[in-house]
C-alpha cells in the first residue's frame, strides 16, 4: 500500500470502524475509471490533413488549367475557386469553434487526475490537474457552440473554493462524457460528506 492510499484511508475512516473503512476503500479501488480521447484527436488531425489535401489538389489544377475559361462564360474558374475556398474556410472555422481538447481522466484511491490541452498547430502547453478527493467540491457543464460541452472543476483550496478554467469536451465521446458525469457526481457527494465530518 502506498502513502496516498494510507492517507486517504485514515481520512475516510475518521468516524468509522476500521472494518467499514477498509471495505469502503476496496469498493472505490475496484471502480477506478479511465477516459482518454487520444484516438479521437488522431482522427481530428487526419480529417484536417485530408481536407487540406483535397482543397489543395482541387484549387491548384483549377487555377492553372484552362477550364471554365471561355470568353462568354458566366461561371468562371475563379468563381469555382472562391466557392471551394469558402467551403474550406467554413469547415475550418467549425473546427475552431468546436475547440477540441485532448482529455485524459482517471481516479485513484485518493486523487482525481485530469490531463488536457487544446488541439492546435501552435499549442505546446499541456496541463495537468491533480485534486485530492476530499478537496474536490463540484463540477459544472457549460454549453457552447451548438450543444458542445465544457467541464469546469471546483476545488477547495486554502479554505476557499477555486474554479479551474473550462475544459472542452467536444472531442470526447458521448458515452465517456456520461461516465465522467456519473463518477464526478459520486465523488462530489462523497467529498461533501468527508468535509462535513471534519
Amino acid at each position: 500500500m502506498n502513502s496516498r492510499f494510507l492517507n486517504w484511508n485514515a481520512s475516510a475512516g475518521s468516524n468509522r470502524s476500521s472494518g467499514n473503512s477498509y471495505l469502503y476503500i476496496i469498493v472505490f479501488n475496484c471502480n477506478e475509471m479511465k477516459i482518454d480521447n487520444q484516438r479521437n484527436i488522431y482522427r481530428i488531425w487526419l480529417r484536417k490533413l485530408t481536407i487540406t489535401i483535397i482543397f489543395t489538389l482541387t484549387v491548384l489544377p483549377t487555377f492553372f488549367l484552362d477550364i471554365l475559361d471561355g470568353p462568354d462564360a458566366v461561371f468562371t474558374k475563379y468563381h469555382l475557386i472562391i466557392i471551394i475556398s469558402l467551403a474550406y474556410i467554413i469547415i475550418s472555422l467549425i473546427g475552431v469553434f468546436r475547440n477540441p481538447y485532448y482529455f485524459h481522466f482517471h481516479d485513484t484511491t485518493d486523487m482525481l487526475i485530469i490531463r488536457f490541452y487544446p488541439v492546435g498547430l501552435f499549442n505546446h502547453k499541456k496541463n495537468s490537474i491533480e485534486i485530492p478527493i476530499q478537496h474536490f467540491v463540484k463540477f459544472e457543464i457549460e454549453k457552447f457552440f451548438f450543444g458542445q460541452e465544457k467541464l469546469i472543476i471546483h476545488q477547495q483550496y486554502r479554505q476557499k473554493v477555486a474554479k479551474y478554467p473550462p475544459i472542452s469536451l467536444s472531442a470526447v465521446n458521448e458515452e465517456d462524457r456520461e461516465r465522467l458525469k456519473v463518477v464526478l457526481t459520486r465523488y462530489s457527494n462523497h467529498s461533501a460528506k468527508l468535509r462535513d465530518r471534519n
